[in-house]
């Protein structure tokens, strides 16, 4: 009716039209998707979106909106994204590096692959896994941007002197000028913008009879320097991961380790640590460390922390069992030649990695009899069981903290069944490993299958402590950090292996076997201990958004 005319007691009324209103859809210039985004892509559980927005504001940049895009089935998208929007329609000066847009970023220590609106892929080849069109977010956060070069917020030193004024003639009527200050930067030509000087306007004096000159003064504005941190024991330095009277306690404990012979043809070796606490150790009430543990099918720290009174009671409880009787260790022996002739290749050439891992966990002293008769022959059996370990800890690390088996975390990673063939093939790849750093006559593999072995001996010779956190804590003063195994005790994280390797339990561990089966796999632990080496960031190498192994941190302590 709009336009119509209606009669009300003998009064005209015209139906007024609807006023015309814009689509709420809006134009191109209203259209979310015509600003300039970025995505990131391999993002987790713990990825901070609020570091992330803060970071790039202190970029100088605008986040207009950001989300999280799942992973699209039935498309080439494998990994999950974060895609972040911007108030501008263009690309933001700051996110261009060397001329193209960033492509990596890193945050929290995590390298991500970045992709922009209207991507375009650099002609510039990545070096030692870094783009040249990579943003350190960490470094910005610390004041420091890594954009191809580095920019420092450290103030500079600064000399302001001030102009020399000489009344050169008496026949001139003198007038004092006041001159404008020279700031000369001795450090820097750019000036920085915190300093300001200001100057007091000063009345006019009456005019001098005589010259006046004016000598230079110098002033020095110098940012005072933070005094340096003398390096503090782990005793008395506050953790939020334990009490600080946590560490009192522990460090009067001694562990001596003795050695176990097995009556086989082969020296067979397992160990009984023992633990003398003082007489008048008090243990307080209140002290306690963090650990983890898995609820609905994900691993994370637990709500109960693990106290001092539980390692002390669990210690204590273990030194009051006996070692094993000659008459049990016969008896052990011979149940062990009984099933040594058994097919035990089946799980290592179908690379059965979960099989594998149960049956050195459920039969420590089958396994041990067994791998040190394949080490004794020299048999590559022996490799490919070190090297599927080590392809084990890497799946289940890039899943963390989901548990999950390797035959699913593998093809997750990488969309196919594992098979050894496969497997070789990738890591013979000069590009399968990203990390810079490693040892100077080893290679990040030759490091993983160290760490797997030890993994392996220790599960086997020592197997009563290595299915104890409170063992692994007391050996380490850390947390103990899980990798989550399908159906059988958890893994240790590479932090957590490195810690035992440099404790004195794990000097004198890597010494016996060095000492009793010298091989490739003890040079290189003994080379680690030797460089006091370990990953960064308590690292683990895992696959993320490609198939290349890099260095992550999907948990911290």
């Amino acid at each position: 009716m709009a336009g119509e005319s209606i009669t009300i007691m003998d009064a005209t009324y015209v139906v007024a039209s609807r006023p015309q209103r814009e689509s709420r859809v809006g134009g191109a210039s209203k259209s979310l998707y015509n600003h300039f985004y970025m995505d990131i892509i391999g993002v987790r559980n713990n990825f901070d979106n609020h570091a992330l927005v803060k970071a790039l504001r202190r970029l100088k940049t605008t986040p207009l909106f950001q989300g999280h895009r799942s992973t699209i089935p039935g498309t080439s998208c494998h990994s999950n994204v974060w895609r972040v929007y911007f108030c501008s329609h263009d690309v933001p000066n700051a996110l261009v590096v060397n001329g193209h847009p960033v492509d990596q970023i890193k945050l929290d220590g995590v390298f991500y692959a970045v992709f922009t609106k209207d991507y375009m892929k650099s002609p510039h080849p990545k070096q030692g896994g870094r783009s040249v069109h990579f943003i350190d977010l960490d470094g910005e956060a610390d004041g420091e941007i890594d954009q191809g070069g580095t920019q420092s917020n450290k103030r500079h030193k600064q000399t302001i002197e001030a102009a020399t004024l000489v009344l050169s003639s008496p026949d001139v009527q003198p007038s004092l000028v006041e001159p404008s200050p020279t700031i000369n930067f001795s450090d820097s030509s750019t000036c920085d913008p915190r300093v300001v000087i200001q100057q007091a306007q000063q009345p006019r004096p009456s005019a001098p009879s005589k010259p006046v000159e004016v000598g230079p003064r110098e002033m020095e504005f110098e940012e005072p320097r933070k005094p340096k941190r003398k390096a503090r024991d782990i005793s008395t330095t506050p953790k939020p991961w334990a009490t600080l009277n946590f560490f009192d306690p522990l460090q009067g404990g001694q562990d001596i380790m003795h050695p176990v012979k097995w009556p086989y043809a082969l020296p067979i070796r397992t160990y009984v640590v023992s633990i003398s606490f003082p007489t008048n150790m008090s243990v307080p009430d209140d002290a306690h460390i963090k650990r983890m543990g898995i609820s609905n099918k994900k691993l994370d720290w637990h709500p109960d922390n693990m106290t001092l009174a539980q390692i002390v009671q669990v210690i204590q409880d273990y030194n009051a069992t006996t070692p094993p009787t000659q008459e049990d260790q016969l008896t052990d022996i011979l149940e062990v030649s009984k099933h040594l002739d058994e097919d035990f290749r089946t799980p290592i050439d179908h690379t059965k990695a979960d099989d594998l891992w149960q049956w050195v966990s459920r039969s420590p002293l089958h396994a041990n009899v067994k791998l040190t008769t394949l080490l004794h022959e020299g048999q590559p059996a022996l490799d490919r069981i070190i090297r599927l370990h080590a392809w084990h800890r890497w799946t289940v690390a890039s899943l963390v903290p989901q548990t999950t088996t390797f035959l699913r975390g593998f093809q997750h990673a990488f969309g196919v069944k594992p098979t050894w063939d496969f497997m070789s093939a990738l890591s013979a790849t000069p590009d399968f490993t990203q990390y810079e750093g490693a040892l100077p006559d080893a290679t990040v593999l030759d490091i993983e299958d160290a760490l797997a072995a030890f993994e392996l001996w220790f599960a086997m010779q020592v197997d009563t402590l290595f299915r104890s956190d409170e063992w692994v804590v007391f050996l380490t003063k850390r947390p103990v950090m899980w990798l989550p195994a399908s159906k059988a005790p958890r893994m240790l994280s590479a932090d957590t292996i490195f810690n035992l390797i440099h404790s004195t339990f794990g000097t004198h561990f890597v010494a016996a076997m060095a000492a009793l089966w010298p091989c490739r796999w003890v040079n290189t632990l003994h080379q680690i201990q030797q460089m006091n080496f370990r990953y960064s960031g308590q690292g683990t190498m895992l696959f993320s958004d490609s198939p290349q192994l890099r260095l992550g941190s999907p948990t911290q302590y």
